[in-house]
This record gives structure tokens, C-alpha cells and sequence, in this order.
């Protein structure tokens, strides 16, 4: 009764009776009649064996071979790794798929199809694989995949919609050539080669790991990696920048912006200088070191130096050879320059950085690139009460990422809408964005992600009177902000929480929604306060302390403490 033994037998009574099949599989496994194989769960073995039977002698001796592969393989992959004779393979795939073994599958674009392995198929041939074949056949296996996963994250910048349908395909392929490669270089540490082929092959992947929101594995990728690195000494190699630039975006993505800003400082100083003529091998590499030390700075509330690292960039890109890698990394600065022109309320000049951004993504054909630039546009657009614009943006920006299967982004899309509903008071629309941003978020384990879309649901729902949710989705949002270490946005969590225990105080006791009463709401929304100015004040002005002090003072009034109220208000 196991399906998959079904799957590969019943098609088989179109040419033999019940009791011819019956007798054949107690002839393949003696017993089979009687039940003891049911005992011994066999059942998946004698349905394989039997359909194997169907395949010709040069077929069958030729298919162990196929057990490198997870599930699937495109078909130039296959007869690349194996090396399988083409005339034999296609007389062995006529007769797998002719025995229920294995299906095509096209991929509009694709030269090749995919050929899908019955699920019994792959592990039964790995174990008949001899072990010396097995080496050889997994090292040529992950060198194939490596050099894939690198045409992929080039050619997602052309064509992502084609390379994610092929990535989602391969990623069992890509992640089992990862783990051989690491293992590889695990087993030769003295071997850079080894080394920079592991590493390099770990940022293609993880690439598109974050793309289909798995942070999790990302997380786990990395410290496989970091781990590798670790056991290495001397100068600093790509290998190495590539897997500290990656951990240093992993901590600013975690809100561990201070970390990740000494990282990207220090591997700055680490990396080599121009010659005495003026050239820069590292060129390209310091000026990404630049840019993403500029995120972390943003995300610690300097924009003017962010903005300073960002034009540092520019300038440093604008003298490299412009390839399109060069470009894409223009356009990205532009980018990035333009959102900390936006927070410093500059908004004509941000809106010219996006749209040179745009005209970037444009110019090489980056559709990823292109649809960033029509949200921060849209995220502009809010800022200066526009909201048909924003609204109309945020939609393209969305439909855009969901064609390229970027829940991530389109996450952030959804938060933004919602935040667009929010400004007309149109809150049944507002709580949908953010709701989906939050399901989408909470699916790919983005906590930050999920923090503030859950603050933004806790101001709505205290905006519209519904306080026992505002009090429920302000905790979650301040208890992950907590877990994370982000102290700014723990502290503003902190503070907004406290202002909506101060506001539910002043109500009459017997008015106060149910999980309120009871409780000495003053003191709660003190220690929050507290709490909050405790971080914010050595962080200096630009964390705004001063809305919390008007907390304090609010506290102070309604329990009679005159001074300490005057006083607060004087900070």
C-alpha cells in the first residue's frame, strides 16, 4: 500500500494481470506473498526492482551513476557530470520514463529539459555506486554546480524571472555541490584554491537563499563558512573578503549595526593599497566595503556620514573600467545616497539619486534594480504627502517582485502600502498590507522585518481604538527588537508602548478594556520610559530622546510630582 510503489506498479496492469504481477514480486523477493515483506517494509524496493527489469542490460549498468544527483538534473548537467555516451543516455531515458522512473519537464527558454527521478530511483543507484566512482563522479558534481551557481548570480541581474524558475529547480543540486565543496576544503586546508572555490560558491548560493527569503539556511551556509576561515592565517584573500562582507551584511541585517560597522572598518584597513602607479587591484572591492559600511551607518542614525561613505564610493567607482558590474554598483550607491538624502529631508536631490539609480538598472537591463528605485520613490512620494504617487509606486514596485519571487522585497512592499493606507485612514486596507508583510516576513524568519511591521500594526490599531491589539502587536514588536539587540529600535518600541499605557491611564478605570484593569499602568509605562531614555540618551540627539522626556513628564503630572515633571520638560 505504500504510494510510491503504487505509482511505479499500477501502470503495469495495462499488461499483466494482479496475480502475474504478484507472482513476479514474490519471485523478486521470496516471502512477498506471505507478508513478511510488508514486515520489513520492502515493499518500495520490489516495485523499484521490478521496473528496473524493464530496462535494458546497458541501461541498467550505466544508471548508478545517476545517484550524485538530488531529485533532478538538467540534462547537459547529467551528460556533463557522468559523461554518459548520448546515444546510450537517450536510450536509457526512453526507458525511464518509460518504466514510470522518471519524468521531463521543458522550462520555456531552456535548451534542455529538466529530467525528474522517481523519489526511489536516486538513493537506490547511490548505494550500488562503487566508492571510488562516487569520488570522482561528486568532485566533477560540485565543480558543475559551482560554476552554475556563479552563472546564475550574474545572469539573475539579466534575466531573473528565467534563472529563478531554473534556481528553484536546482537548489537541491546547488545545496548538496555546496556542502561537497565545503567538505572539500575542510579536508585541504594548506589548499587556497579549495578554499576561495568553497567560499565563492557559498555567496552565489547565498544570494539566492536570501532572494527566496530562507534566511535560516543562510544563517547556517555562513557559519560553515566563517568556520572554514577560521582555521586560516596570513594576508587577506577574496575568499576572505567575500565571507566577511557577507557575515558583516548578516549582523547589519540582524540589527547589529555597531558590529557589523567595526567589521567593514577593519577589513578596510586590511585591504591592500593601490601601487606606486596608481592602481588599485582591490578597486572594486573597497568601494563595496565603502557601501556597505555607509548601510551601517544609516541604520545607526549618522546619515550625513553614510551619505559622505556613499559619494566616497562614487567617485571611487567612477574610476574603475565600467563594466556592468561597475554600473550595477552605481546604481546601487545612488541609491542608498538618496535614501539618507531623504532622511535628511534633502528630497530634491534624493529624488534625482533614484531615479540615475533607475536609469542605472535600466541601462544593463536589471529589472531588480529598477523595481527598488520605483519604491524608494514611492517611499519619497509618502514622505511628501503624495499618496496617489506612492501608492501607484508601491503597486509597480510590488507586482515587480512578486514576478521576480523576492518575497523579501515584496514584504517591504506590502509594509510601505500599508503605510500609504494609513495616511488616508483607510485602516481595514492598512491592516491587510501589514498583515501579509508580517506573514511574509515571519515565513523567511526575518525578525527585523517582522518588528516593525509589527510596531506600525501596534500604532494602527491604538490610532482606531483598538487597544488590547495595540498593546499585543507593540510587545511582539519590542520583545523581538529586544531578542535581536537592536537597541535604537528596542528603544522606540520602548517608548511607543509606554505612550499607549500613559494614554489608556487617563481613561477612567471601569472604561479600560479588560486586560488593562487592574494593573498600575503609570508604573508599567515608567520603566518603559526608563528603559528607553536609557539607550537613547548616550546614542545623542538623533535618536530623539526628547518625545520620551514628554513621557516622563505625562508620568509626572498625573502622579503629582510637580518638579520632577518641570524638570523633565526642561530636558
Amino acid at each position: 500500500g505504500h504510494p510510491l510503489s503504487l505509482n511505479l506498479v499500477l501502470p503495469r496492469l495495462a499488461e499483466q494481470t494482479p496475480a502475474a504481477l504478484v507472482a513476479d514480486f514474490d519471485a523478486l523477493l521470496p516471502g512477498f506473498t506471505t507478508g513478511a515483506a510488508k514486515e520489513r517494509n520492502e515493499s518500495l524496493a520490489v516495485s523499484l526492482e521490478f521496473s528496473l527489469r524493464r530496462l535494458g542490460e546497458a541501461s541498467r549498468a550505466a544508471l548508478p551513476d545517476l545517484g550524485v544527483f538530488a531529485g533532478l538534473a538538467m540534462e547537459d548537467d547529467l551528460l556533463e557530470i557522468t559523461q554518459l555516451d548520448p546515444a546510450l543516455w537517450a536510450t536509457a531515458r526512453t526507458e525511464l520514463v518509460g518504466a514510470g522512473l522518471a519524468t521531463l519537464e521543458e522550462i520555456p527558454g531552456a535548451q534542455f529539459p529538466y529530467i525528474r527521478f522517481h523519489p526511489t530511483l536516486l538513493p537506490y543507484l547511490r548505494a550500488r555506486l562503487a566508492a571510488d566512482r562516487r569520488r570522482e563522479l561528486d568532485e566533477r558534481y560540485w565543480q558543475r554546480y559551482h560554476a552554475l551557481a556563479n552563472y546564475f548570480y550574474f545572469e539573475d541581474q539579466k534575466n531573473p524571472h528565467f534563472i529563478r524558475a531554473l534556481v528553484q529547480r536546482d537548489l537541491p543540486n546547488l545545496r548538496r555541490g555546496l556542502e561537497l565543496a565545503l567538505a572539500h576544503a575542510a579536508a585541504h586546508p594548506a589548499d587556497a584554491a579549495a578554499l576561495e572555490a568553497a567560499v565563492d560558491f557559498a555567496d552565489s548560493v547565498n544570494r539566492f537563499l536570501d532572494v527566496f527569503g530562507l534566511r535560516r539556511e543562510r544563517a547556517r551556509v555562513q557559519e560553515r563558512v566563517d568556520a572554514l576561515l577560521a582555521a586560516r592565517g596570513g594576508d587577506l584573500t577574496r575568499a576572505e573578503w567575500v565571507a566577511l562582507s557577507s557575515r558583516g551584511e548578516a549582523l547589519r541585517a540582524a540589527g547589529r549595526a555597531r558590529e557589523a560597522e567595526a567589521l567593514f572598518r577593519d577589513l578596510l584597513a586590511r585591504l591592500p593599497a593601490a601601487d606606486g602607479a596608481g592602481t588599485d587591484a582591490w578597486g572594486y572591492e573597497r568601494a563595496v566595503t565603502i557601501h556597505r559600511l555607509g548601510r551601517t551607518l544609516r541604520a545607526q542614525g549618522r546619515p550625513e556620514q553614510a551619505a559622505a561613505a556613499y559619494r566616497q564610493e562614487l567617485a571611487l567607482l567612477a574610476r574603475l573600467a565600467q563594466s556592468d558590474t561597475v554600473k550595477r554598483q552605481a546604481g546601487a550607491a545612488h541609491a542608498d545616497l538618496a535614501d539618507v538624502l531623504a532622511d535628511l529631508g534633502r528630497y530634491a536631490e534624493a529624488r534625482a539619486e533614484y531615479a540615475a539609480s533607475i536609469e542605472a538598472g535600466k541601462a544593463i537591463g536589471d529589472a531588480r534594480m529598477v523595481a527598488v528605485g520605483n519604491g524608494q520613490l514611492g517611499t519619497l512620494a509618502l514622505r511628501q504627502r503624495d499618496y496617489g504617487e506612492a501608492r501607484r509606486r508601491h503597486r509597480d514596485a510590488l507586482a515587480a517582485f512578486q514576478r521576480l519571487d523576492e518575497p523579501g522585497h515584496e514584504a517591504i512592499a506590502w509594509h510601505q502600502l500599508g503605510m500609504v493606507a494609513g495616511r488616508v485612514e483607510d485602516w481595514d486596507e492598512a491592516e491587510r498590507c501589514y498583515r501579509e508583510s508580517v506573514r511574509l516576513e515571519e515565513a523567511a524568519g526575518n525578525l527585523p522585518g517582522v518588528a516593525q511591521t509589527a510596531g506600525q500594526l501596534g500604532n494602527m490599531c491604538e490610532s482606531i481604538g483598538r487597544l488590547t491589539e495595540a498593546e499585543t502587536w507593540s510587545r511582539k514588536a519590542l520583545d523581538t527588537f529586544t531578542v535581536l539587540g537592536d537597541k535604537a529600535s528596542e528603544a522606540k518600541a520602548a517608548n511607543n508602548l509606554a505612550g499607549l499605557l500613559l494614554a489608556v491611564a487617563a481613561q477612567p478605570p471601569a472604561a479600560r478594556p479588560a486586560p488593562f484593569q487592574g494593573r498600575d499602568l503609570l508604573a508599567e509605562a515608567a520603566v518603559l520610559a526608563e528603559r528607553a531614555i536609557a539607550i537613547v540618551e548616550p546614542l545623542g540627539p538623533s535618536e530623539k530622546p526628547w518625545t520620551t522626556y514628554n513621557i516622563l513628564a505625562d508620568i509626572a503630572e498625573r502622579r503629582g510630582q510637580g518638579e520632577a515633571a518641570r524638570a523633565w520638560r526642561r530636558k
